[in-house]
Formats: structure tokens, sequence, C-alpha cells
């Protein structure tokens, strides 16, 4: 939903902790290794009318694309470059989620809640299928050509590496018939993609992506009850930094640059 949002926006709001006690558990499982679980516990603490909830999720995936250098160590397409090994498979998936939440009642002044969470990936990623062309630069140096098969490629080298973690405050209570929400966060990213720039067995091309970013917000606002006029009034601020290295290792026929050399 959302008016002028490009696609659409999408908002996540996390159940909140409870009192009574809960708990619950879910698998699956499915081809290619697909291997899912996810859950949570939930209940009051016992101390200072607060209670908890600790969710999880774990995902994990063998991959549709077979590898037909797998195994295969390859140096670097340049000096200085990186060693690498081929991965059994590509568009796998391997991610761990966990978050806290805490509920503190205040009582008439209002509600505390505390969210931390964490997420990660650590896997070969997404298999990069290459446009057919009869003449590459692969095939113009080294003779490789990439797989035809969709489910097969030939990779020497890839990675999918995402580390978030974030922790939110937010307070509540209620001013008459409008109601004050106060909320305060913190969020670290953390990402790290390499994959074989040609998809063949030549040492020809390597592309990484390091990106690593910081955020952080504070926002104060009081919104009206229901009714026939509802308002809303407040103040935003937030600090967004972020850095991306972008490393592509790559080698081309000299004619590129001076016509009619090799």
């Amino acid at each position: 939903y959302g008016r002028n949002a490009t696609g659409g926006a999408v908002n996540l709001i996390s159940a909140p902790p409870t009192q009574e006690f809960k708990t619950q558990v879910g698998a699956l499982l499915g081809q290619y290794g697909r291997r899912e679980s996810e859950g949570f516990v939930s209940g009051a603490l016992g101390v200072a009318n607060t209670s908890a909830r600790l969710s999880y999720q774990v995902k994990k995936l063998d991959g549709y694309i077979t590898n037909q250098l797998a195994g295969v160590r390859s140096g670097p397409v340049l000096p200085g470059g990186i060693n690498t090994v081929g991965p059994a498979r590509l568009d796998d998936l391997d991610s761990r989620a966990l978050r806290l939440q805490t509920l503190t009642n205040l009582g008439a002044s209002g509600t505390l809640r505390l969210i931390a969470s964490s997420y990660r990936e650590d896997e070969a990623g997404p298999g990069n299928k290459q446009l057919v062309d009869p003449v590459t630069i692969p095939i113009l140096l080294y003779n490789a050509r990439p797989v035809a098969d969709p489910r097969a490629t030939k990779s020497q080298g890839a990675s999918n590496l995402v580390d978030v973690k974030a922790l939110q405050l937010v307070y509540e209570r209620p001013l008459g018939d409008a109601t004050l929400r106060a909320s305060a966060s913190q969020r670290r990213s953390d990402a790290d993609m390499f994959w074989d720039g040609d998809a063949t067995e030549a040492l020809m091309a390597t592309t990484r992506f390091k990106t690593h970013s910081r955020d952080r917000s504070v926002d104060v606002h009081v919104a009206s009850g229901e009714g026939a006029l509802q308002w809303l009034v407040g103040a935003t601020s937030l600090q967004f930094n972020q850095n991306q290295d972008i490393q592509v290792d790559t080698q081309i026929p000299l004619g590129f640059l001076a016509p009619g050399q090799p």
C-alpha cells in the first residue's frame, strides 16, 4: 500500500509479547534440500509487569543450479586478486534470524517496548546466467563458453554474506484521546557479494560488492484518536551512512584498445 511509493510500501509489524504463556514451532521440508523452521516463545517474566517474546527463523536450500566447476581451485584473474573454489550449487539459501522483545506495562504512564534482532545469510548466492552471444571475450581469449543448460553453470567462485543487526526502543502513552509515541532505533548492515563474472572455466572476470551501512533514527509524534477529524504532529531525525566498494577484475583483448593487436 502507499500512494506515490514506487512498487508499493510494506509495513512489517512484529507480534508483541504476551502476558500469557504461548509457544509455537513449525517445520517445512522440500525438494533440493529445502529445510525451514520458525517459531516463538512468549510470556510474562514475573518482574515489573514485563513480558518477553523470543522468535527465530532458519532457512536452508541446497540450490537449483549445479556447478560444473564444483570443488575446482582457481587462481586470481589478475595479480593481487583472490583465489577461489567453485561451490557445489548456486541459487542456494542459508539464513538465520533471531528477535528478542520485551514489553513493560507502566500503567497510566504507557508502555515501553525493546526490540533486538539479528539476521544473517551465508551461501553461494544466485546463479548469474549469461546472455547467448556467438562472440564473447572468453571465446576470443580462451575459447571458453557458458553452459547452455538453464539449471547448470560454470562458476569458479561465488559467495553471498549478509549480516544485519538492529535495536529499537518504543515508548507509547495516552494523552487524552490522543496517543504519544516516541521511538529510537539503530541498525548495522554489512553485505559482501562475490561471483564469477563470465560463468566459464576461463580466468577472465570476477566481481565483488562490499556494502557497509549504519543508520540511526528518532521519531516523536502525537496522533489523534478516531473521529471525523484526524491529525498527527511530530518530528523525525534520520542519520544514514553507507559506503560501497566495487572490485571488478577482468581481462580484455588488447585489440579493443589497439585495433589489430591480439
